[in-house]
């Protein structure tokens, strides 16, 4: 499979994302965020032609880890945070219910006194 037959998956995410409530798209140095609110529940660096980086639980990340096409995301893996390459159609399907699991999972965090955000809501 070549990269452009990988690319042609992200529209469709791109897509479902967007038909979430609430949500938008932004760029930011060579990465496509999408919010919910103001909080980040997807990203995919422009250079990569098909892994998406999504929030995903602690608990499910041990299994989630086990399947070929996903890895703990650089940086943020330690905060629960995976990345999914999208190669076929049944990754884009495991990609959509992440996604969603992700904009679940980020939409309910609530904001500290202090500006952050309360980690015992993940």
């Amino acid at each position: 499979m070549t990269a452009s037959d990988e690319s042609r998956f992200f529209p469709l995410l791109q897509e479902y994302c967007l038909s979430l409530p609430n949500t938008r798209q932004e760029t930011h140095r060579n990465k496509i965020a999408l919010k919910v609110g103001k909080r980040i529940f997807m990203m995919k660096d422009a250079d990569v032609p098909l892994a998406i980086t999504v929030k995903s639980s602690q608990e499910k990340n041990a299994i989630l880890l086990e399947h070929p096409h996903i890895c703990q995301a650089s940086y943020m893996g330690r905060f629960g945070w995976i990345s999914i390459t999208v190669p076929n159609h049944d990754s884009l399907n495991l990609a959509k219910e992440l996604i969603l699991e992700s904009y679940l999972i980020v939409s309910k965090l609530k904001p500290k006194h202090n500006g952050g955000y309360d980690a015992t809501k993940f």
